[in-house]
């Protein structure tokens, strides 16, 4: 049995059946416990935007010094294999309990920056085994442990600081899913946009629920300036659309995808960023490679 030490609850409920997915204690590896792992990494830039003078998520002093908390204990923790470990409910009677009458618990924590965040896997997928929750809940429910790592025990208090976070991550994103062939097969694809000065969008792709990677700077490496007396300081990707490569989707393995992307070429010159727009077409393989099939400039 699983020692019940950490103390600290997540008040962040779901409304929907229990239904068991994912994987076992400490070794998560479907889409949504990959998901996990990802913002986790890529928290720090998420709320930096939260923290500048520009204050993008309009926080007042005291949620922005908590901000500035869980920001230290994202950089302790980047290289922490403990930081998230994921449990069944269902498996381990009781772990998730509290002395407050809610039910579906999907995380708690301790109330120290050692703390490991546990995360109940019967929560994470439906009873067709898609994903229960998105990346932008993933945000919510991670600021409102953290916040606890750092001492803070009021719930509303960080359900209410997760929320903003979440609203500015939801503005960033843009997902698209497909499901073809019998059996079905899934594919989901995620576009994230970086908070860095220069622009840059994350690719993630997942197949069949399984584990998910980001192409990003694969991809990248496709895109160029025209001008050789330019340099690509940045792109974005976005308005992204399936298309279909084999007739016989039953046992197809390759999927199309293209999009759009938006490449900020900087000036060596004078420093004045231009944007070139290009149209990728991929290919997507279900081992989670990715070919560039064509690449054409506007």
């Amino acid at each position: 049995m699983i020692s019940k030490a950490i103390i600290t609850f997540s008040f962040l409920t779901l409304t929907q059946p229990v239904f068991a997915g994912g994987s076992v204690i400490g070794n998560g590896a479907g889409l949504v416990e990959s998901e996990f792992q990802y913002v986790y990494s890529d928290l720090s830039e998420v709320i930096e935007p939260c923290m500048t003078a520009q204050n993008y998520c309009s926080l007042n002093e005291k949620e922005i010094f908590l901000l500035t908390q869980i920001d230290a204990v994202l950089e302790k923790n980047k290289d922490n294999p403990q930081r998230l470990i994921f449990i069944s409910a269902e498996k381990n009677p009781g772990f998730f309990d509290t002395s407050v009458n809610e039910p579906h618990r999907l995380a708690k924590t301790g109330s120290t920056s050692e703390a490991p965040i546990y995360i109940n896997t019967d929560l994470l997928y439906t009873s067709s085994g898609r994903p229960a929750i998105d990346s932008a809940f993933i945000v919510a429910i991670l600021i409102h442990e953290l916040g606890h790592q750092v001492g803070e025990t009021e719930h509303t208090y960080l359900d209410i600081i997760g929320a903003k976070i979440k609203k500015l991550y939801t503005q960033k994103m843009d997902s698209y899913n497909i499901a073809f062939g019998s059996p079905i097969k899934h594919v989901d694809i995620l576009f994230v946009s970086k908070n860095k000065k220069n622009q840059k969008t994350d690719f993630y792709i997942s197949w069949n629920n399984f584990g998910v990677k980001n192409f990003s700077d694969q991809l990248s490496k496709s895109l160029s300036c025209s001008d050789l007396n330019s340099q690509m300081v940045g792109y974005k990707f976005y308005n992204g659309y399936f298309e279909l490569i084999s007739k016989d989707l039953d046992s197809a393995e390759s999927i199309g995808f293209g999009l759009w992307s938006d490449v900020l070429c900087q000036s060596k010159a004078t420093s004045e960023i231009n944007i070139e727009k290009v149209n990728l077409k991929l290919q997507l393989d279900s081992d989670m490679s990715v070919k560039v099939l064509s690449l054409i400039k506007l």
